[in-house]
């Protein structure tokens, strides 16, 4: 299989799933900025909750800048602490902090940096999916 339709079918399932990854913690985000550094990963999602949801399935993933206008997600290494964060005309931008991300089944994930942690239908760690 492709490693792009690979990586579509990852994120179908994430979507699908995301119950059992959430930890159903509300989150903010500030309007118009994001993180001045260049993002690890990037692609197109519908929104910023699923953007937020999956970041937390990444072990490098320290915040997320979101394109409105695109539906682009921005994955950052760096949160606002260790970062920068400017002013960007229709973005989003949150942290991804240490309480939520991982969690569930991916608590104690043994996954590479960049990979995203996948969980199965009873929210139990099922393994990882490279995201490069």
């Amino acid at each position: 299989m492709e490693r792009k339709a690979w990586f579509f079918l990852v994120l179908l399932y994430v979507g699908i799933h995301t119950n059992n990854c959430q930890n159903y913690i509300s989150f903010n985000y500030q309007t118009d900025k994001s993180l001045s550094q260049p993002f690890f990963l990037n692609f197109t999602i519908p929104d910023m909750f699923s953007c937020f949801s999956l970041c937390q399935q990444i072990i490098k993933c320290g915040s997320v800048s979101f394109d409105t206008s695109n539906k682009v997600c921005e994955m950052n290494a760096k949160n606002s602490t260790s970062g920068s964060v400017t002013a960007s005309s229709g973005y989003l931008f949150t942290d991804v902090t240490s309480s939520t991300t991982f969690a569930g089944g991916c608590a104690d994930s043994n996954c590479e940096d960049t990979d995203i942690c996948i969980l199965d239908q009873d929210g139990n760690k099922s393994g990882c999916a490279s995201t490069i």
